[in-house]
């Protein structure tokens, strides 16, 4: 049997969702032994424990080394006083496991003011762009002007998550001309210089809303499908 590999370390944050509770939990993972356990922080509402079966099955999905990993699990055991934490199983498969590093990104179109930081402090214009895919490696984005390659730019963006990110940098590694585009029409694919971690959160809060909604989507594909059927069978 192929080995799993699934990026964890300690104090890593998942989001996890544990049967029958609708909320998704955000939890941390406090250790492992590959092939056999997970430990977790124990779900908690407020400032109170939430009830978990000790055998409850869960859904977990994190980003960690630039991969988004997500898998289906069920609970081991229940420990309580002096620690609470939450054993789940190893798994002993992956529902996926998406790379964010090079080519994989997720598609959005978010407005960014843009500025040139090779320009000089206080003489960088700036530009207003439109991101078209990101990744926690990089961007890339339309703008209505045409910056040359290995140039460093500057973004503030708000996610629809409404989470906001400003001074972002990143260097243009490659360029190309929309023609269909009046407004944007020059693309810009831009490497991240560096990605604090309060700025890795917010990437990850943008990526599970997303797998979220292509949750849904999924689901209600499946419904619509399901009816198509059903109607087929009258």
């Amino acid at each position: 049997m192929a080995k799993i590999e699934l990026y964890l370390k300690p104090g890593l944050e998942v989001n996890a969702k544990i049967m029958p509770d609708p909320h998704t939990h955000t939890l941390m993972v406090r250790g492992w032994k590959t092939g056999q356990y997970i430990i977790l922080d124990h779900p908690v509402v407020g400032a109170n424990l939430t009830k978990v079966s000790p055998d409850a099955k869960c859904t977990l999905r994190y980003v960690s080394e630039g991969r988004v990993t997500s898998f289906a699990s069920h609970g081991i055991t229940v420990l309580r006083q002096p620690v609470n934490l939450f054993v789940i199983d190893y798994p002993k498969a992956v529902h996926s496991q998406i790379s964010l590093r090079k080519h994989e990104r997720l598609k959005t179109t978010t407005l960014a003011l843009i500025k040139d930081m090779d320009a000089g402090p206080g003489n960088g214009e700036q530009t207003k762009g439109m991101i078209l895919d990101v990744s926690l490696s990089g961007l890339l984005v339309s703008t209505n002007k045409e910056f040359p390659l290995n140039k460093t730019l500057s973004f503030d963006f708000e996610f629809v998550t409404g989470q906001k990110v400003e001074g972002v940098q990143a260097k243009i590694k490659n360029k190309s001309i929309d023609f269909k585009s009046l407004d944007y029409p020059y693309l810009h694919g831009c490497e991240f210089l560096e990605i604090k971690p309060q700025e890795r959160t917010i990437f990850q809060n943008f990526f599970e809303y997303c797998f979220r909604q292509m949750d849904k989507l999924k689901t209600q594909e499946q419904a619509l499908a399901k009816a198509k059927a059903v109607d087929v069978e009258r």
